[in-house]
Order: structure tokens, then C-alpha cells, then sequence
């Protein structure tokens, strides 16, 4: 089975993108297979070339059309995914989030499986795991210290070294931790490997569609679920963008220099 990886930040649209692509006949569904495992409990460790065995045995057995079920750590794969193991002419998708520090080694050990991100306006990413309180349930000062690691040894992220000197609250170490994961994500994708959020949300036939045939697929009229709210955890999406109007102007003073850091995913996007 073809394999393809999209991996976004949480709240970024990743259920939304991934449950409309999920509606493609022609797609066997995979939600985040990783959750719980060890590529999610080191999701602040880059992965080079070393090898990690239980994740490459999940991917190449997943690659013959079989799931190695004592991989999967979390109940959301069984309750989210929807896959047809039995017809292989399918196309398999795995939607993620916590993948950001692995495509490289990704794309070093599995250079046949096409990993694609995705890219949401960071202010609203932000502002959704504030309004739902994620930034201090899911991630809070452990991730913070975790981004601190990476920037001092990880080229490239020097641009983010001058913020660790600020004295930070709790949403603007939130935000550093949303732009460091987008930076390290993006420095191994090009510009033709993001699919734009916003661009999905106002036309979802045309983007997905423009996806579904870069990946040899034939088109699907998404448009038909995209009333849905795919959301599986937290607040219902209330409809329109809150983030312009949930921020003071002194957080937006201070997160949007620390966003404005953040150079191959804006590029891309």
C-alpha cells in the first residue's frame, strides 16, 4: 500500500484536513498511529539516521497492508480511522501531530512515503489551544524547556535564541513552542509539500482536489462534508477565526515577533 504522512501542529486543522481526506474512496484513513508512542514521547528529539525499530516495523508492515495493533498506544486510532485493509489498490493516509522532529529521519529511512505539512495561521493555532486551555494541559513549562534544548543545539533555529532571555508567560512560551516545532518541521519540506489550512477551509474542492492528483488520485467532491466539525477533542470550532479579537494587544506585541521567527514554513506557506 501506497503510504503518505501529513503531520500539522495541534489545532492546526490536522482532523479537519485529514477527516475530509478521509471521505476520498480512494483513501484508507490512519489517525495518528503514533499517539503514545515513541515517537510521540520523544516528540522534542530529533531523529537523524539512528534506528528506531518498533516504529520502522509499524511503517513497513503498514506498507504490506498490515496493522502491528501492539504498536498502537492510543484508543483515538481505533475511534477516528477509517481504512479498507482489503482492497490494496487504496492510497494510505496517517494524519499526525507530533511528528515535526522526524521527517527527516523519515525521509532517510523511508524515502518512498511522501510527508506533507500542514500549515495554519499560527496566532490561530495559538489562539485554540489557549481558548481550550491545551497550551498548559498538553504542553506547559516541560515543552517550553524541551524547545529551549533544541534551539541551543539544533542549527538553524538561531533566530529563536534571542527569546529565551524574555521573561515569558504561559501563551508566549506557547507560541515559541508552536514556531519551533513549525521551524523544524519545514526545514525538510519544500514549498509543493504544505496544504494550506485557510486556502482548504474557503475552497476545499480545489485544494484537495490539487492534492488527490499530485498523489495519483482521481477527484472526490470534499465539499459535501465540509459543514462537518471533525474536531475530536476540546471546544466545537465556533465557525470563524477568534483569534484578531482573543488576544490583548500586549500578547500580540510579544507573539508576533517570536512568529515572525519563523522563516521555511512561512516561506512555504
Amino acid at each position: 500500500m501506497k503510504l503518505i504522512i501529513v503531520n500539522g501542529f495541534d489545532r492546526s486543522g490536522s482532523s479537519f484536513i485529514g477527516g475530509l481526506l478521509s471521505r476520498h474512496p480512494a483513501i484508507n484513513y490512519f489517525f495518528q498511529p503514533f499517539s503514545s508512542t515513541e515517537a510521540h514521547k520523544a516528540q522534542y528529539e530529533l531523529w537523524t539516521d539512528e534506528p528506531h525499530p518498533a516504529t520502522e516495523k509499524f511503517l513497513n508492515e503498514l506498507q504490506q497492508g498490515r496493522i502491528d495493533h501492539d504498536f498502537i498506544a492510543s484508543s483515538w486510532f481505533a475511534r477516528f480511522s477509517d481504512y479498507s485493509l482489503d482492497d490494496s489498490a487504496r492510497v494510505g493516509l496517517i494524519k499526525e501531530t507530533k511528528l515535526h522532529t522526524k521527517i527527516g529521519w523519515l525521509r532517510k529511512r523511508f524515502p518512498d512515503i511522501p510527508v506533507y505539512g500542514i500549515w495554519r495561521e499560527p496566532k490561530a493555532v495559538l489562539c485554540s489551544l489557549v481558548r481550550n486551555g491545551f497550551h498548559e494541559k498538553w504542553y506547559g513549562e516541560n515543552a517550553y524547556r524541551a524547545v529551549s534544548r533544541l534551539i541551543a543545539e539544533l542549527p538553524g533555529l538561531e533566530p529563536f535564541s534571542k527569546f529565551l532571555s524574555w521573561k515569558m508567560d504561559a501563551v508566549e512560551k506557547m507560541a515559541l513552542v508552536i514556531a519551533v516545532r513549525s521551524e523544524c518541521m519545514a526545514m525538510h519540506l519544500g514549498p509543493e509539500q504544505w496544504i494550506n489550512y485557510e486556502q482548504v477551509c474557503r475552497d476545499p474542492d480545489r485544494y484537495l482536489n490539487a492534492f488527490c492528483r499530485e498523489i495519483g488520485l482521481p477527484e472526490h467532491r470534499f465539499s459535501d462534508a465540509a459543514g462537518k466539525d471533525f474536531n475530536v477533542v476540546g471546544l466545537p470550532y465556533p465557525g470563524i477565526e477568534t483569534w484578531p479579537h482573543f488576544f490583548s494587544f500586549a500578547h500580540l506585541r510579544r507573539i508576533e515577533p517570536i512568529f515572525g521567527a519563523i522563516h521555511h514554513a512561512c516561506n512555504a506557506a
